[in-house]
This record gives C-alpha cells, sequence and structure tokens, in this order.
C-alpha cells in the first residue's frame, strides 16, 4: 500500500475543505455588500454603492441595473449611465425578466486583460430583483470570472435584500413623487382660488356699481313719477271733497284717480321687482276684513269679466274668518295680478276665486277656463320680464307680475303653484299662514275720519310748505289753508333757512329733493339755529325705498310721509306732532259694520216656494248672473230680507254659498 499517494478520504476531505472556505468567503462577501447597500441614504447612492460594490467584490467588466419606478423603466450602470428606456432591447435581459428567475450563460471568452491560463473562461449572470413575485428590476453582470457555486448560491441573498431596499425607496420615491404632486395641486388649487376670488370680488364689485347705479336711475325715476302723481291724486282727492262738486264730476273725479292710481300701481311693480332682488321689500302685517277685501277685489274684476262677456264667482267657504292678520296690501297686489292675468287670457267660460281658512293657513285658488300653459312652458312662468303669448290675448303689462306674486307670496311665508292643462285652463293655488284677528281689531285700525276744519281756540298754526315743484305746493298748501292754518311756501333750502329765521313757523313740510340746497342739508342748517331744535321737521319724499327713511331721520326731521300722500296722512301728522285738533265730518256708522252676507242660512231660503229656490240654485249653479238677479226680484216681492241677503251674496260673487244654501 502506497501511503504516499492521498487517499480518496483525503481528496474528499480536501475538497471539502476547499468548499467549506469557498462558502464561507462568499457568505462574507455577500454580507459585506449588504452592509454597504445597508449605509446609504438615498435610491442613488444605493445604486451606486451596489454596482461599484459587485465590480469591486466579484469582477466582471459591466454591471447593469434595469428597474421600474411606477410605469418607467430605468437603466443605469456602473460607468455611471443614468437613463430612462422605452423598453427592454437586451435579449438576455428579457429572458430574466419573462422566467422570473437567475440565469446564467457560460461565454469562454474573457476579456483580453484576463487572458491566461489562470481564467479558463467566463459568465454572464442575470439576476431578478424580486419581493415576493413582484418583478422590481434586473442585474446584469458580464465577463464573470470568478464565479462558483457558492457565490451563485448567496448572491441571490445579496439581491433579495437589494429588492428590498430598492422597493423602499422606490415606495419612498413615489410618496415623495405624490406629495409633490400634491404640493404642485394644492399651490395651483390656491392659485385658483386667489384668482377666483379676484375675479368674485371684481364681479361683485361690478354687481354693487350695477345696483347703485339701478337704484340711483330707479330714485330718479320714483322721484319724477311720483311727484306729477302726487299732484294728479291729491287735486282729484280735494276736489271731490267740495261740495259744490257735482255727482258727474265727483264721477269723473274718481275715474281720474283710479287711473293715476293704476299708473301708480304700474310704477310699484318695476320698482318692486328691483327691492325684491335687493332684498329690500318689507311686511306690513296688519288686521284687515278679508271677506270685504274678497268682495272688493271681485267687484274690480267682474267689470273687466263682464267686458270681455266672461262669468265671474267669488266662492268663499261659509267658514272663513271674516278678519285676519297678514299684508293685506300685498295680498291684494297678489289677487289682481293672477285674477288680472286670468281674464286677459281667457276668452270664453269663467273665472272663479276661491278662499277658505283651514288650520290658520289662508288657501286661494284662482280658476280660469283659458287656453292653458304648455307643460314645457310651465318653468318659464315666473320669470322677470316674460309673458306666455297667446293667440287674441291683450299682452300689455310688465311681464314682472308672476315674478312679483310669487316673492310677494314667499315674503309672507306662503307658497304658490300652478297646476295647467293647456287649452282647458289654468288653476293657481296660494298657500299662506295668517292669524285671526278681530272686527274691534279692523275698525280701530281703518276708523279714517274727515276732516271738516281746525277746531276753535287753537294757536294760529304757522306752516312752511317747501317743495321744488310747484304743483306740489300748491297742493298741500291750498290742501292746509282751506283748513285756516297760515302757510308760506319755499322752493329750495336756501329760502327754507331765510323764512325760518324770519317767520319761526311751528311745522315744516321739508321736501328732500331739491336744487341749490336739498332737504337734508337744510334740516341740519336749520337744527343749528336759534329755536332750529323745536320746530317740527317733517319730510315729503317721493323716495320709494325705505331705508331712506333713517338718512332722513338722521338729518334731523321728525317724521316721514311718502308721495304720492292722502289728505288724512296730513291731518294726522299736524294731530301727533303739533297737537292740532280737528272737526270731522259725521260717519255713517253703519259704513264701519261688518257686512251681514254671511248670515243668510239654509234653513231661512227653505222658508221661499221650492220653484224659486230651484230656480235659484240652477242660476247659481251655472254662474247666469242674469237669472241670479231675475230670481231675487221675484224673492224681493215675496221677503226683501231674504233678497236683500242674497243679493247682498251676488254683488260679491258667491254663487258657491248661493248654491248650498239653495239646496
Amino acid at each position: 500500500m502506497n501511503t504516499d499517494a492521498p487517499s480518496q478520504i483525503e481528496l474528499d476531505l480536501k475538497v471539502r475543505v476547499r468548499r467549506l472556505v469557498e462558502e464561507k468567503s462568499s457568505l462574507q462577501l455577500v454580507l459585506s455588500l449588504i452592509a454597504r447597500l445597508d449605509s446609504q441614504p438615498t435610491i442613488d447612492a444605493m445604486i451606486n454603492s451596489m454596482l461599484y460594490g459587485i465590480v469591486e467584490s466579484i469582477g466582471g467588466t459591466n454591471i447593469k441595473l434595469y428597474y421600474w419606478m411606477g410605469e418607467t423603466l430605468h437603466y443605469a450602470d456602473f460607468l455611471g449611465i443614468r437613463t430612462v428606456l422605452a423598453e427592454i432591447d437586451d435579449p438576455f435581459v428579457a429572458q430574466v425578466v419573462n422566467e422570473h428567475k437567475f440565469v446564467e450563460i457560460a461565454t469562454n471568452t474573457c476579456d483580453a486583460l484576463l487572458h491566461g491560463d489562470v481564467v479558463p473562461g467566463a459568465w454572464i449572470w442575470g439576476f431578478p430583483l424580486l419581493l415576493g413575485n413582484e418583478l422590481l428590476g434586473v442585474i446584469k453582470l458580464e465577463n464573470i470570472h470568478i464565479g462558483g457555486a457558492a457565490l451563485r448560491e448567496f448572491l441571490p441573498v445579496f439581491f433579495r435584500h437589494a429588492a428590498l431596499i430598492l422597493s423602499n425607496e422606490i415606495r419612498n420615491y413615489k410618496r415623495e413623487q405624490a406629495e409633490a404632486a400634491l404640493e404642485s395641486y394644492r399651490l395651483h388649487l390656491e392659485q385658483l382660488v386667489i384668482a377666483r376670488t379676484l375675479e368674485l370680488e371684481a364681479a361683485k364689485a361690478k354687481a354693487e356699481a350695477a345696483n347703485r347705479a339701478k337704484s340711483i336711475f330707479l330714485s330718479n325715476m320714483s322721484h319724477e313719477l311720483r311727484t306729477p302723481l302726487n299732484a294728479i291724486l291729491g287735486f282729484s282727492e280735494l276736489m271731490s271733497l267740495d261740495n259744490e262738486v257735482s255727482i258727474k264730476q265727483k264721477e269723473n273725479l274718481a275715474i281720474i284717480n283710479r287711473s293715476g292710481a293704476h299708473l301708480l300701481n304700474m310704477i310699484n311693480d318695476v320698482l318692486d321687482i328691483s327691492k325684491i332682488e335687493a332684498g329690500r321689500l318689507e311686511l306690513d302685517i296688519q288686521a284687515f276684513d278679508l271677506i270685504g277685501l274678497l268682495n272688493d277685489i271681485g267687484v274690480m274684476i267682474n267689470i273687466r269679466a263682464v267686458k270681455k262677456q266672461l262669468r265671474f264667482a267669488l266662492d268663499i267657504a261659509p267658514d272663513t274668518a271674516q278678519f285676519i292678520r297678514t299684508d293685506s296690501g300685498k295680498l291684494r297686489q297678489v289677487l289682481i295680478n293672477l285674477l288680472g292675468n286670468a281674464i286677459k287670457f281667457t276668452e270664453k267660460g269663467s273665472v272663479i276665486l276661491r278662499a277658505r281658512i283651514k288650520a290658520l293657513v289662508l288657501t286661494l285658488e284662482v280658476i280660469d277656463s283659458g287656453m292653458g300653459i304648455p307643460a314645457n312652458k310651465l318653468h318659464e312662468l315666473f320669470k322677470p320680464f316674460v309673458q306666455l303669448v297667446q293667440n287674441n290675448a291683450d299682452v300689455q303689462g310688465t311681464g314682472l307680475g308672476l315674478v312679483i306674486s310669487k316673492s310677494l307670496v314667499e315674503l309672507m311665508g306662503g307658497t304658490i303653484s300652478v297646476n295647467s292643462e293647456f287649452g282647458i285652463g289654468s288653476t293657481f293655488k296660494i298657500d299662506l299662514p295668517v292669524k285671526l284677528a278681530t272686527a274691534t281689531d279692523v275698525i280701530a285700525g281703518e276708523n279714517i275720519k274727515v276732516v271738516k276744519h281746525l277746531a276753535p281756540n287753537q294757536p294760529v298754526w304757522r306752516l312752511l310748505v317747501v317743495d321744488d315743484n310747484a304743483d306740489n305746493r300748491l297742493l298741500l298748501a291750498t290742501m292746509l289753508a282751506d283748513m285756516g292754518f297760515q302757510i308760506r311756501e319755499a322752493e329750495n333750502g336756501q329760502e327754507v333757512i331765510k323764512v325760518f329765521e324770519d317767520w319761526k313757523p311751528h311745522l315744516i313740510w321739508m321736501d328732500m329733493r331739491m336744487p341749490v340746497m336739498n332737504g337734508y342739508e337744510a334740516t341740519m342748517k336749520i337744527r343749528q339755529l336759534a329755536g332750529g331744535d323745536k320746530v317740527k321737521i317733517i319730510a315729503l319724499t317721493a323716495s320709494a325705498f325705505k331705508e331712506q327713511h333713517s338718512n332722513i331721520i338722521k338729518a334731523g326731521c321728525d317724521a316721514v310721509l311718502h308721495k304720492p300722500f292722502r289728505s288724512a296722512e296730513i291731518y294726522a301728522a299736524l294731530t301727533k306732532y303739533l297737537g292740532v285738533e280737528f272737526i270731522y265730518q259725521e260717519s255713517d256708522a253703519s259704513a264701519t259694520t261688518p257686512s251681514p252676507v254671511l248670515e243668510i242660512t239654509t234653513e231661512i231660503v227653505a222658508t221661499l216656494p221650492l220653484e224659486l229656490r230651484q230656480q235659484l240654485h240652477e242660476a247659481a249653479l251655472q254662474l247666469d248672473m242674469e237669472e241670479v238677479d231675475t230670481v231675487i226680484e221675484q224673492i224681493q216681492a215675496i221677503s226683501p230680507k231674504i233678497a236683500s241677503s242674497l243679493d247682498e251674496l251676488a254683488k260679491s260673487f258667491q254663487f258657491e254659498k248661493i248654491v248650498q244654501i239653495s239646496l
């Protein structure tokens, strides 16, 4: 036995030792590479450390890294090249990507500098950078000469660690990119907000300027229109009180007064829509006679209905409260507008005003048999300056009525709706919350007495009338002089101050808008003069805007009256601020007594002959006014009291009530 020759066991042991040494060195190499990666603060530094560490520790003529940042493919190598690729153009790298595993190619060649017996061949290694099943990138190592089983075994540990770090860095990068994008978007939003704010401020300034211009225009128009109307309405009222005026002349004066009032209402329509837009419209809640209001409106509307050969009926539920509290002026305005539209757009048939109160909600319905409104036009009903013109319809007006009506109803806390069928007719419905009142409340609020003259044993009252309009000065001066006051006149603020110093009037009727010196300035100057703190100054203004009221009071006026004014307002102000006493005309007590139209009952009518009751019932059911009057004339011969009550119902168009009690 040759003891000098190594045994197989010895050879196996040497191989085992060499393998252990190789594994130890490979593991130490991988651990050192991992340590280098962990110390890098950024993704760029980590990539550089990985690439240069591989070259220094393992060798190779080129180390390449392909990795994805989101949807973007990046490329880096140890030579310092950094770029973005559209796609992978290296078949070897593409193979690693497709297979998701280590790929090795033996080239059997090496760099010229490494030729020799020591390094007989070379390899190309491709390692996937995997985090679980997610492929983050690929490392390609070219011309590797120290490859072995141990190194190939331990390098994947390094690349898995590299994949983990790369994943963290990519996540940080994405977060930073997202934060940067959010910051950019935030800045963009801030810029948009700033720009939008500037636009809104500019638009607001423009709108305010437009509103100011509109207010100035409306104020001017209000003054120019109300000033002559003050004279028209005032003189017609003054003349109608003259006992020497004939009945025919009084009728003509009443026509003038009604026409002037109608023109004033048209002006108020235009002013009201401006007030509504500016939020300046205010409520005037008072107790009033609802039945009386509806009857008055019915009389007015019936005249227009008869002219068009239409039937008009006022249907008031028997249990409807007679006295309520709400803004009667605005309610009247809404009803007249709705009924006026119903008459305007109805060519044949009837118009009905139906009223009832349930659970303190007043429900009013205006029903017509007109052409109706197409469904596709209903949404335009409440738009300003829009008129839904129909064939043969009288379309005079401002086109503001329904807009104003809707706004007024909503201002009073109610709702307005419409139900219409084209070719059949329309029904406008109002639901309005109200409060109940008593007859005493209404009489106390409406007891306006007609003045005859001053009461005796009073001071000689000196009143100064100030107005740049000669007609308005003449109206007020005549009205007051006829009552027994001493009167002087002035047409501007400078004249007012001079007359005040010379004459010392007890009260000044001050127009606020005048040339040379206006009423505001004149009032403030008078208050600074001797005795200026004692004189009463009442402003007379044609302005339609109540917010000017506070400015007038601040200037020093004691009160404000608006043109056109009524004589009763003038006399009431003199009583309140000077204590003036008047002698009044005796009033007819029955004028303030509530109408007895609701007192007649079914039992009372039942005393009439059956034939008359049937004729009355049928005529009322058909809204045939002439036939109703004919039947009532026949009843007159039997029972004047019943006929009188039925006549009151007919005159107030309460045909539904007649139908009910004549059953």
